[in-house]
């Protein structure tokens, strides 16, 4: 891609950017969904994805969602495919430098 000037070629790099973490932010949102804990469904519920100017937001609002991110239930030690760590699971099992390095390829 040509760009007319040094300005031009910054944005488009900054909108690359941008662009990838927010493929990211989706594909980490999708994952937690699949991971979260579901039992009446309340948490998975209050689970929230904006795409923000300069980036993402992903957030669980129920009142116990920091508690089930973060500790692990006495009765087993094991994380279960939906339980403990969701999120932690979902941000390492999506690929954040893949999604920025395939945005930016789009500017080729």
């Amino acid at each position: 891609m040509i760009f007319n000037s040094e300005d031009e070629a910054e944005d488009a790099i900054v909108e690359a950017l941008l662009r990838g973490v927010r493929d990211w932010g989706e594909e980490a949102f999708a994952l937690s969904q699949e991971y979260v804990p579901v039992v009446k469904g309340t948490l998975k519920n209050s689970g929230e994805f904006q795409i923000l100017t300069d980036g993402v937001h992903i957030v669980y609002h129920a009142p116990y969602a920091w508690v089930r991110e973060n500790v692990v239930p006495k009765k087993t030690a094991q994380v279960a495919p939906r339980g403990t760590f969701y999120f932690k699971r979902a941000d390492e099992k999506a690929d954040l430098i893949g999604s920025i390095m395939n945005s930016l390829k789009r500017l080729e």
